[in-house]
């Protein structure tokens, strides 16, 4: 997708809010320059006087509502600065784990909608705005000004970078909580307007306990960040919320202008009306005329309206439009919702009577700024963009430690996980504990947990275990060449700390597994760190999990990093590849619960090393209230969503296929092992992967199939709750349509 227009007539700020929100979005850093640049213009543009909302009037119900659906954009963004921050080569960094527990409270965590901006819709529903609290993705097509994406657009396209931006995303959210709750909602809550305001207080916990602006701060304080880069962050979230102050103020006027309400709401109704009106007539023209022109600009029709016999102007019980036309009966009975009469009625009295509006309250000028904001990427460099695709198993374990990839590491990761579900599709049937072949019923995937689990504890015998147990040197050598794979536990679910996904239905249990993984904040409970503790009794100390030293362990063989790159791919993938990371972690989460646990517990006990990392996980991951019964969960709301949005028996058989895949890719048959070098499979990836190596910067960086297009554009649907369009399903070895190109 190219980068948005930067002329001043279109919807700019919309379209990067669209691009940026996906969260499979990738961004080069000259993209990021010209969305910078684009912030900059808009700033020196606007006036050096922002709004004072403590001065304002008591809020009536327009201002209410405009403000709600005005600032709605900024209120998805909440949490966005920190979402990307969190990756496989941070497991273990203690600053990053808190940075994760301020996110935490953003998002919420223990069941869906409970969020912050989950909060705010419901402030929304509670002033009769239902229809128009929207997720995420739909935001753009709201009806509100273009400006108010401006500061939601910058920082969550910021977020896509965090291998660049990360001093720059922590200013940004220190700024934004340091402000505590944003200035329209604090006047709204003071004027005790009906909502519960709590959770938009952005330097509280999720339980109303304050600090979380002193908690980034000493983040900052102890990470080794240039603290010029964090200024930038602070000051281009100064400036640009400003911004967003007065266009929040400006909208807010004009919508509590009664003659720009009747207009807004004009615009609104017109596509559909002027299917209606080709007979009625007005002014000499016909009203369907009237409302085709009123579908780009409506005021000359709300003027013409105002003169004309349907009106008598003060006095709404009088009038034709809100009486005899709406009456039970007459042509446009119910057409207007009690809201829309509402504001006609308020027109017609304000066409009666004189009427201004207030002008912003003069307060201190925008900060000077010591150089434009984009002077401070001009200079900035991008290690990654030319980086090559990865030449070796364990080059590409280091490769896809962080949140971002170059485009030829991407290239190499897409083509990897399609290798490896190829093993999964072909072994499928062989896996000891397969998901049932049929699609299952509501429920029935609880009940086939727990027959799982059942048959796990009945192929352990404790005691004939006891008498035969491996050696201690083969204990030791297993533990070792589990590591690159323990030590990114939970890294297929790294896709699911994005604000759009952490609190859906779907997405609310992966992300708090993942969570569980990282210990929860504290970096004593850390799982990669209680693994390095196990390690640690054995004698073993490994280098960093992110360094090239860690891959090129001589205690580490090549087929330890097979499964790990896995992992590592497909947690890039949370939209496209939804159904297999479900399918994948209910595996996964499953897979030692009441067996190789208590065996592994067994053999560490006999050579004392320490159990603590088994007998969390045997418990963690019970199937009763554990990460295995949340991992069934969200695979049961998945198949539900599509249900509910009306998929077909074969669609939903597709999906269910793609969640066996995932299943078994845990453990497929690596009969033909993926190498780089002495497999046939190996060396036609690695071709196919060296062909499109040298692609430039601007590259599209995953070129997806057909059938990718198609599984990208289901998925999102069913993720966040959105009408589908277009087919679900494709043929797998069909190339891309041009508008299945377009999905991306």
């Amino acid at each position: 997708m190219s980068a948005p227009s930067t002329d001043r007539t279109t919807s700019r700020w919309r379209d990067w809010f669209r691009r940026a929100v996906d969260p499979e979005c990738r961004l080069t850093l000259p993209e990021v320059r010209d969305l910078v640049a684009d912030a900059d213009r808009l700033l020196r543009e606007c006036p050096g006087q922002t709004p004072a909302w403590a001065e304002r009037p008591a809020p009536d119900v327009p201002s209410i509502r405009a403000i709600l659906r005005g600032s709605q954009p900024m209120a998805a963004a909440l949490g966005g600065a920190l979402a990307t921050l969190s990756a496989p080569g941070v497991f273990e960094d203690s600053v990053q784990l808190r940075l994760m527990a301020v996110l935490a409270h953003d998002l919420g965590v223990g069941g869906p909608g409970a969020s912050r901006f989950d909060a705010f819709h419901r402030i929304m529903t509670a002033h009769r705005l239902t229809q128009e609290a929207l997720p995420r993705p739909q935001l753009p097509e709201s009806r509100v000004p273009d400006e108010l994406f401006a500061a939601p657009a910058v920082v969550i396209a910021l977020s896509r970078r965090p291998d660049l931006f990360t001093a720059e995303l922590l200013g940004w959210d220190q700024q934004l909580r340091s402000r505590g709750m944003l200035a329209p909602w604090a006047w709204l809550r003071d004027a005790d307007v009906n909502g519960d305001w709590s959770r938009l207080d952005l330097a509280s916990t999720a339980d109303g306990t304050p600090g979380l602006d002193k908690e980034v701060a000493d983040c900052i304080a102890a990470a080794d960040l240039g603290l010029e880069r964090v200024a930038w962050g602070a000051t281009a979230a100064e400036c640009l919320l400003r911004q967003w102050d007065l266009a929040l103020w400006r909208w807010t006027d004009s919508s509590s202008d009664p003659r720009e309400a009747m207009v807004d709401l004009m615009s609104r109704r017109a596509r559909e009306a002027v299917v209606y009106h080709d007979k009625s007539r007005l002014d000499g023209r016909s009203i369907q005329s009237w409302f085709a022109e009123a579908r780009q600009d409506p005021r000359d029709f709300v003027e013409a309206l105002g003169t004309s016999r349907y009106v008598r102007p003060g006095q709404p019980e009088r009038s034709i439009l809100l009486t005899k036309l709406t009456e039970f009966g007459s042509p446009m009975f119910r057409v207007f919702s009690p809201e829309d009469r509402e504001i006609i009625a308020r027109w017609i009295l304000w066409l009666d009577e004189q009427r201004t509006t207030a002008e912003p309250t003069a307060t201190p000028e925008v900060p000077e700024r010591s150089a434009p904001l984009d002077a401070h990427l001009a200079a900035m460099a991008d290690p990654a963009a030319d980086a090559e695709s990865p030449q070796s198993i364990r080059e590409a374990y280091v490769a896809l430690q962080g949140r971002h990839c170059p485009p030829a590491v991407l290239r190499f990761a897409d083509e990897y996980v399609d290798y490896w579900l190829s093993l999964a599709r072909r072994s499928m049937d062989r896996h000891p504990f397969p998901l049932p072949a049929e699609l299952p019923s509501p429920g029935d995937l609880r009940e086939w947990l727990l027959a799982a689990h059942d048959k796990h504890s009945d192929t352990i015998d404790l005691k004939h275990n006891a008498q035969h147990l491996p050696s201690r040197e083969e204990v030791i050598d297993s533990t070792v060449q589990l590591s690159p794979l323990t030590l990114i536990d939970g890294s297929w679910l790294m896709g699911y700390t994005d604000v759009s996904f952490a609190s859906t239905r779907v997405g609310y249990s992966l992300f708090e597994t993942y969570w569980d993984e990282l210990g929860n904040g504290d970096i004593e409970i850390n799982h990669p760190k209680l693994y390095r503790d196990v390690l640690a009794g054995m004698d073993i100390d490994l280098p960093p999990t992110h360094s090239p030293e860690f891959a090129s362990s001589d205690h580490l063989r090549d087929e330890a990093f097979e499964l790990p790159v896995y992992w590592l791919a497909i947690g890039r993938y949370p939209v496209s590849r939804q159904p297999e990371v479900l399918g994948l972690n209910l595996a996964m989460e499953l897979s030692g619960v009441g067996g190789s646990y208590r065996t592994a517990r067994q053999a560490f006990r006999a050579y004392g090393f320490p159990t603590i990392f088994v007998d969390i996980h045997n418990t963690i991951d019970n199937v009763s209230t554990g990460h295995s019964a949340w991992a069934a969960e969200a695979i049961e709301s998945y198949l539900e969503s599509a249900r509910a949005f009306g998929a077909e028996p074969a669609d939903l058989e597709a999906l269910w296929m793609r969640v066996r895949t995932g299943f078994a890719s845990l453990d497929p048959d690596r009969t033909k092992r993926f190498g780089f070098t002495g497999s046939r499979i190996g060396e036609s990836l690695r071709r196919r992967l060296k062909r499109g190596a040298g692609s430039d910067d601007d590259a599209d960086p995953a070129p997806l199939r057909g059938v990718a297009h198609e599984r990208r554009l289901y998925a999102f649907a069913a993720a966040h709750n959105q009408p589908l369009s277009g087919p679900w399903r494709r043929d797998p070895g069909a190339a891309p349509t041009n508008s299945t190109r377009t999905l991306r």
